[in-house]
């Protein structure tokens, strides 16, 4: 069931489990399903031994990480359209203290990122618009 991409990576961690050169290992890797479905697993393996060092079987946990993998990749995608967009974008959080800025931003504004982020979003606009604001 693992995705052939990922069965030499698998393997090779298998193998050096086996020899005694590691104890244990864990890796993310896809699994293909019965129905064809691609789903992404966080697999750790841990070989338990005898007294006279002879494996006698393996522990495994396969954690479904497939949603996460979704997640980053559309958190990837995210980034890429905020960093290229012309259109100046800028992120606050709930205090509305600045956490990003695209490059947009910077250059429509004269703001840099390293003297903006961290602060809050009032140091952006006049005192008389700070004052009303208040």
């Amino acid at each position: 069931i693992t995705h052939t991409e990922d069965l030499e990576a698998d393997l090779e961690l298998l193998n050096q489990l086996l020899a005694g050169d590691i104890t244990h290992y864990s890796m993310e890797k896809r699994y293909l399903r019965k129905d064809g479905q691609i789903i992404w697993i966080h697999l750790s393996v841990a070989l338990v031994r005898d007294d006279e060092n002879k494996p006698l079987f393996f522990i495994s946990v396969i954690q479904n990480i497939d949603q996460s993998k979704r997640y980053i990749s559309e958190l990837e995608q995210a980034k890429v359209v905020l960093d290229s967009t012309q259109e100046a974008i800028l992120i606050t959080d709930l205090d509305l203290n600045i956490i990003r800025l695209n490059s947009a931003f910077e250059i429509m504004t004269g703001y840099k990122k390293d003297d903006v982020i961290g602060k809050e979003i009032s140091l952006l606009f006049s005192k008389d618009i700070n004052e009303r604001l208040l």
